[in-house]
């Protein structure tokens, strides 16, 4: 999850991947039956949560060093217009297993 908060102004991303979910480019689906998901909420759409579609997110773990790298893009429809998340990079150190 990645979040803005401050006065006036909140957002966040996220994806929700399967845990057991294996190094390589997956679909970003809709339903919990999805190995990826992405998801964006603002104070405008609380509930409910925006979920990306038509992308792909690519993986990469490292579980020596419990990282994870990522690329990804992926549309988010709200209102009858298309938002494109392009070119999205993360980058994350492991709290817990990877």
């Amino acid at each position: 999850i990645a979040r803005h908060n401050t006065p006036g102004m909140f957002y966040q991303a996220g994806f929700i991947l399967e845990r057991d979910i294996e190094d390589g480019t997956h679909e970003l689906q809709e339903g919990s039956g999805s190995k990826a998901r992405a998801h964006f909420v603002t104070p405008v759409n609380f509930s409910p949560i925006l979920s990306g579609q038509n992308g792909q997110i690519t993986l990469k773990q490292n579980k020596a060093d419990k990282t994870i790298e990522a690329t990804f893009n992926y549309e988010i429809v709200h209102e009858g217009e298309v938002y494109k998340v392009e070119n999205g990079k993360l980058f994350l150190r492991a709290t817990g297993p990877v």
